[in-house]
């Protein structure tokens, strides 16, 4: 009798060992694809971002003169430049 019972507590260890591997596992794959995730949302608010930028600075150009018209447009530009090295 000691023999099955030692026998059958070893394969619950082994069951529990499993389990805790296969949750692990799970784990870091749900981890992975969550953090493309959000890379691609963040890829993509970016872009809009940069189109926004870009359509804004050339209507406020056509609507704007001189100096503050060139600060600004010079302004967006930068911003432009810092999403594109997200």
């Amino acid at each position: 009798m000691d023999t099955i019972d030692e026998i059958i507590k070893n394969a619950q260890k082994e069951i529990q060992k499993i389990k805790i591997c296969s949750k692990g596992w799970d784990s870091l794959v749900n981890g992975s694809e969550q953090r493309l995730k959000v890379q691609k949302n963040a890829e993509l608010e970016a872009e809009q971002a940069k189109q926004s930028l870009s359509k804004n600075s050339a209507a406020l150009k056509k609507s704007i003169k001189g100096n503050f018209a060139n600060k600004l447009t010079e302004t967006f530009e930068k911003q432009k430049q810092t999403l594109e090295n997200i």
